[in-house]
């Protein structure tokens, strides 16, 4: 029997919303949409950091990796100590935040609030689901996330560049309509990524135009 892929239903939603993402960032800040490709991509999942003397949580912490990603890898850094992406990663030019959680007493997390750290003033953005924070990489935007105090935060964070060229994937004809206008005419490129970001592309220009979108690569 045929090993199935790694695909499922909640992968192609994934990619399309970083392709959405894509589309706002270059659309806000004024980019050719056809120069602007995705840099990097994650989940990140916050969690209150246990007591430094709780050992069991710390234990289970790291083995799910759920804390702050500068406690797992032990370099210092942390989300609620004021950064700026493009530090991190110099091909960094527009970060995109989309929050998959709800902030509040009642629902899933507490704390994990996003603040940006201007010379005159702060300006603080209080999550929601559903919810895309967009913003330049660079030197004007020193920013940081407060602690999660109680649940799990969960968001989408993305980073864009203009220093590569986004992959092209050829448009397939599928029964009762086409996939998009425009498509690509060169070959799907190599690598699922690549292609899982080209056909995003298509099948969100398809269900903005209320056409059938590609299939799968």
């Amino acid at each position: 029997a045929d090993t199935p892929r790694p695909i499922g239903g909640a992968l192609p939603l994934l990619y399309k919303a970083i392709e959405r993402a894509r589309r706002r960032v270059a659309h806000v800040f004024g980019v050719n949409l056809g120069g602007l490709s995705l840099s990097d991509a994650t989940i990140a999942r916050l969690q209150p950091v246990p007591h430094p003397d709780d050992d069991a949580r710390w234990v289970g912490a790291f083995a799910s990796g759920s804390l702050d990603v500068g406690s797992l890898r032990a370099d210092r850094f942390v989300y609620a100590r004021p950064h700026i992406d493009q530090v991190s990663v110099s091909e960094y030019e527009f970060s995109a935040l989309l929050y998959l959680a709800d902030h509040g007493e009642a629902a899933d997390f507490e704390g994990g609030v996003l603040a940006f750290h201007d010379a005159d003033d702060e300006c603080v953005v209080t999550p929601g689901p559903g919810l895309l924070v967009c913003f330049r990489s660079g030197a004007p935007n020193l920013h940081s996330v407060s602690a999660v105090s109680r649940g799990t935060r969960f968001a989408l964070t993305m980073w864009f560049t203009t220093a590569r060229q986004p992959p092209t994937f050829r448009a397939t004809e599928v029964e009762g309509g086409r996939a998009a206008e425009g498509a690509a005419e060169e070959a799907p490129p190599a690598g699922e990524h690549a292609q899982m970001q080209a056909w995003a592309a298509l099948a969100v220009a398809a269900d903005l135009a209320n056409e059938i979108p590609p299939p799968l690569p």
